[in-house]
């Protein structure tokens, strides 16, 4: 649904470029975690992605159209969430509402139903009185009832508790499988990506570490720890794919990027015995390269 090509991006001629991506697409359904230290592209991506920025080399297409070009055509389409894009102050939570309402025709009044008890936001508040919490579970209500086939919510769940992160997550894994929509969300809260995204883009300095199904990237990286058995007669273990390897004949262990359930079977052959670990996402992050801060 989104396409991105040779796309570059710097905020002032001959400055430093803060976004280099030759290519990268977006079409799966679930969540998709942007993850990187600050300043590596996340919100510079998701403003392209919107609309709102005119890169400075390349495109970004939804739907065969260009973003930038097309923007008012496609407005509706996506919506992005991000701190700086302002709510209007004066009115109550529940003015608010009923004003997005009658300005826009595919409201999703079972949602809005279902999104307020979830929340709890308080609506007889006026706006400029809401938390920063309050005001992002505002923004996500407002913009998951427009019915938006692209939704990009850039570190706004960083303001949110626990519980209500949890709750917004799901709500909008669900919204992706129900409505065939994209969701994209910008945060380095980790513990959020490893339970509730689908995939995960990791940026560093403008650039892609990694894109890969975050089931996937797990399944690949792990430690096994090495024991010698009665069957152990000295063989060499070095030819065995691996990232790291420490093995003093006896014990040891073994870090592998690629692995395969063969790496086992070929160890216990050669009479080593062998214990399986996985690493969190954020330890995989790091032996990608890639920073959280």
């Amino acid at each position: 649904m989104i396409s991105i090509q040779e796309l570059q991006h710097s905020y002032k001629k001959g400055k430093k470029t803060v976004l280099n991506i030759p290519t990268l697409t977006f079409d799966e359904l679930g969540v998709t975690g942007i993850v990187g230290h600050n300043g590596s592209g996340k919100s510079t991506l998701l403003s392209c992605v919107a609309g709102l920025t005119h890169p400075t080399q390349g495109r970004v297409r939804y739907q065969q159209r260009d973003t930038w070009q097309h923007y008012e055509s496609i407005k509706k389409d996506i919506q992005l969430v991000a701190d700086e894009i302002p709510l209007y102050g004066s009115e109550t939570g529940w003015q608010l509402i009923r004003l997005v309402k009658s300005l826009d025709s595919n409201w999703n009044q079972a949602l809005e139903d279902e999104l307020i008890p979830e929340l709890m936001i308080p609506l007889d508040d006026k706006v400029v009185k809401l938390s920063r919490g309050e005001r992002t579970k505002l923004k996500i209500l407002l913009t998951l009832c427009r019915n938006p086939k692209v939704v990009l919510i850039d570190e706004l769940t960083n303001d949110l508790d626990v519980e209500t992160r949890r709750i917004v997550f799901k709500k909008l894994d669900a919204y992706s499988f129900e409505k065939e929509a994209t969701i994209l969300v910008a945060t380095n809260i980790i513990h959020d990506i490893e339970r509730f995204a689908n995939r995960i883009v990791l940026l560093k300095e403008g650039q892609i570490l990694a894109t890969e199904d975050i089931d996937s990237l797990k399944n690949r990286f792990k430690k096994i720890s090495l024991k010698k058995t009665d069957a152990y007669k000295g063989t060499s273990i070095k030819h065995i794919h691996h990232d790291e390897l420490k093995w003093d004949g006896s014990t040891g262990s073994m870090i592998t990027s690629a692995f395969d359930s063969q790496v086992l079977t070929s160890l216990e052959q050669m009479g080593i015995a062998t214990k399986l670990e996985n690493f969190p996402l954020e330890e995989i992050i790091t032996r990608l390269g890639g920073s959280l801060k």
